[in-house]
């Protein structure tokens, strides 16, 4: 099982690295295979993942996309991977190195906060809007 954190704050005030570093400690207290984080004035997310399925160890949590600056964390097993990876026309040669986090952000592209209807399995996830100011859990 693996886990997310984060610290979101919507008026002006920076996170403090004695915050953020204390959840990060408190989550690995869990056993993991990996962690990560991200911060940056007003926001924070972290993440500790254990790895559980092949697409898991492909994780890289949290996770910027490259295009539009959003920033994810998860904790994912999506069931109907190969109906979204058609969907999106993402080729078969590549479907194999996609982490379940991506799937969750191309879902989010594509529908917005509609997203978690299109999505079978078990998953939480926070999406950070830092350009919007917009959070999606």
């Amino acid at each position: 099982m693996s886990a997310v954190c984060g610290i979101i704050h919507f008026v002006g005030n920076s996170v403090s690295a004695e915050k953020s570093n204390e959840m990060m400690h408190n989550l690995k207290s869990y056993p993991i295979d990996d962690s990560g984080q991200w911060k940056k004035g007003q926001a924070f997310l972290g993440s500790v993942i254990k790895y559980t399925t092949p697409e898991s160890t492909r994780e890289i949590l949290p996770y910027i996309h490259p295009e539009t600056g959003l920033i994810i964390t998860a904790d994912a097993i999506i069931d109907n991977r190969n109906e979204l990876l058609t969907r999106f026309n993402v080729p078969k040669t590549e479907w194999e190195s996609i982490p379940d986090s991506n799937l969750i952000l191309m879902s989010y592209l594509e529908w917005g906060e509609d997203c978690p209807k299109y999505l079978i399995g078990d998953f939480t996830f926070v999406i950070w809007d830092e350009k919007r100011k917009e959070l999606l859990c």
